[in-house]
């Protein structure tokens, strides 16, 4: 009897073990992001991780600047085709206040539209 007992656990196991998906992601690089080098900038950098099924939508990523909740500013970064990067500043900030920031990115797993976000806290523009 527990030799069919472990033997089931082992089917259930086979049988449910293809139902993981694998995610997609963007992500902001090590360090990223940072006081910029201009006058009320923050410099992001990153990637976007595309799993199997998953493709972009457009060409760019938005870049938000919020403050208490609030969007204070947004600007359109362009991803390279190649490697699936970003690099860019978002500014017209003002200098020494912290404020957290958003990326995001349109994306379609077979052929349905998502978004794919990441965020930080706590990045003061120059």
């Amino acid at each position: 009897m527990r030799g069919i007992k472990i033997l089931l656990a082992f089917v259930l196991v086979l049988a449910f073990a293809g139902q993981a998906t694998a995610q997609s992601t963007i992500s902001f690089d090590s360090g990223y992001p940072k006081t910029g080098s201009g006058s009320g900038e923050i410099a992001v950098q990153g990637s976007i991780s595309l799993a199997c099924g998953w493709s972009l939508s457009g060409t760019t990523v938005t870049v938000s600047a919020w403050q208490e909740g609030c969007m204070v500013t947004c600007t359109t970064l362009s991803i390279n085709s190649c490697t699936n990067t970003f690099t860019g500043s978002i500014g017209g900030l003002t200098s020494g206040v912290p404020y957290s920031v958003t990326v995001e990115v349109a994306v379609t797993k077979s052929g349905i539209p998502q978004t794919l976000q990441n965020s930080a806290n706590g990045v003061n523009p120059k």
